[in-house]
């Protein structure tokens, strides 16, 4: 058929003992019949370039505008400094940071004083004029921010110390409620589990069935 390439003819050799074998025709020197090898300029063509990662920009309010150092500087000589520490408190603002956790934050910034919630969190204004917080560390969003998760807010000293008093007499309640059960006991519990179950007993009720750590 035209046009297609005939096999190379191979002639055969005669060995001693009376047996034969093919050998190629071609010369050793003869490299048109060797694998075809690609170019080392087009394997450098299909080399990837390497990914160059790029430096992480720094927060645009850490950049300056001025030809000035202005980091307020502390000593802290035994690092042992308190990051949350306020030094210019407004005294009719009780001051509190808050974990920004969606749940967390909803709860202690809503109108429910007394579950959680009542505290704002700081506006700029004060945060500038009254706390005295660097521009530089108020974030876009005009909050002050301790750490990626901590942001300070702040509740009326009338309002925490209601709040505070609240809690103080809810514990107060549930202590007095335990020394009651303990002294007095509670009949109410009585049939609870056994007919026979007086509730609730105070030692001196108790007669011989009180089990001291010598009778155990």
């Amino acid at each position: 058929m035209a046009g297609k390439k005939k096999a190379p003819i191979k002639e055969k050799v005669a060995l001693p003992g009376g047996s034969s074998s093919e050998v190629n025709p071609f010369k050793e020197d003869d490299l048109s019949q060797l694998p075809k090898t690609t170019p080392m300029e087009e394997i450098l063509k299909e080399e990837v370039e390497p990914t160059i990662q790029k430096a992480t920009s720094v927060p645009s309010h850490l950049i300056q505008t001025k030809d000035e150092y202005n980091v307020e500087i502390i000593m802290d000589f035994d690092g042992k400094i308190d990051p949350f520490f306020l030094e210019h408190k407004d005294p009719k603002y009780k001051y509190r940071f808050l974990n920004e956790e969606g749940k967390n934050i909803a709860m202690k910034t809503s109108n429910l004083l007394f579950q959680k919630g009542g505290w704002q969190i700081v506006p700029r204004d004060h945060l500038v004029n009254v706390l005295k917080i660097p521009e530089n560390l108020i974030h876009k969003d005009g909050v002050y921010r301790v750490g990626s998760e901590m942001v300070l807010a702040r509740m009326p000293v009338e309002l925490y110390e209601k709040k505070e008093e609240y809690k103080r007499k809810e514990v107060e309640d549930r202590t007095n409620r335990i020394k009651k059960l303990a002294e007095e006991g509670d009949s109410s519990l009585a049939g609870i589990g056994h007919e026979n179950m007086k509730g609730l007993q105070p030692k001196n009720k108790l007669g011989d069935n009180w089990k001291t750590p010598e009778r155990r």
